[in-house]
């Protein structure tokens, strides 16, 4: 099973395409203040899934598992 552990990767940066390469150096790779990059949803979807995926593996509990012993602790959780 591959998880996000498994990749050592950062998000991608949020800079559109035509700010990449310019004129000026010290501009390239640098969006400009007020203008949000396209990328920058994807890079938002992308946290989302990771808070997402942390809560169902807390939530979610399959009976291989988890011992009955947890599973009364889980019953006894939902109906408090």
């Amino acid at each position: 099973m591959v998880s996000r552990l498994s990749f050592d990767v950062d998000l991608p940066l949020e800079v559109d395409d035509e700010y990449w390469e310019t004129e000026d150096p010290q501009k390239a790779f640098q969006q400009p203040p007020g203008k949000p990059a396209k990328v920058a949803a994807f890079n938002s979807y992308l946290k989302l899934t990771k808070i997402a995926a942390y809560a169902m593996r807390k939530l979610v509990c399959f009976p291989y598992i988890c011992g009955s012993l947890f599973l009364m602790y889980i019953d006894f959780v939902v109906c408090a």
